[in-house]
């Protein structure tokens, strides 16, 4: 509910939260600012071992991708994250997680496209990890035409004839609009 989310805002965003406190409903009694208040309560029915076993190896693939488009930056092979194509090189127990993931990936890694491969097919000129084992990374420029709206490098720029200039996926959300 609102009421515990601003109270876990608080150590974040002082002045927002006491500007939320004034105006949510509370039940009677409540203090009249959120700094005194405690911390929620946490519903132990909520908690999922699974799915925080899953955010934790994304986030540490997150993180390795995250050091490889930090090298390929550096050395000027790109300029951003977007303007980059990573490739995963994976051993089968990464490539089994990650495969079903992979539209997601590209969200995740905030690139602009996303290849899979076996581990066997790596080469040597890769951004192996140090912390994943059977996980090795590289990045490549973009090829594909930058999006106007999104700023993605896709393959569908110019395929819609209304937008030539944006890609297959923000010409279906302007279809919405």
């Amino acid at each position: 509910t609102i009421n515990a989310l601003v109270r876990l805002l608080v150590p974040v965003l002082a002045y927002t939260s006491e500007e939320i406190w004034s105006y949510i409903p509370k039940p009677k009694g409540s203090p009249i600012s959120v700094q005194l208040t405690s911390m929620p309560v946490v519903n132990k029915t909520y908690l999922n071992e699974e799915l925080e076993s899953k955010w934790e190896k994304l986030l540490a693939v997150r993180g390795e991708v995250a050091k490889a488009l930090e090298v390929a930056r550096q050395e000027k092979i790109i300029g951003n994250s977007l303007e980059a194509e990573v490739e995963l090189y994976l051993d089968e127990k990464w490539l089994k997680f990650l495969q079903p993931l992979k539209k997601d990936l590209l969200m995740i890694f905030i690139v602009s496209d996303l290849e899979l491969y076996p581990l066997a097919m790596a080469r040597e000129d890769l951004f192996a990890s140090g912390e994943l084992e059977g996980f090795q990374v590289k990045i490549i420029p973009a090829t594909a035409e930058k999006c106007e709206r999104c700023w993605n490098y896709s393959a569908s720029v110019g395929t819609n004839r209304e937008h030539p200039t944006i890609c297959a996926r923000c010409g279906e959300v302007l279809k919405q609009i």
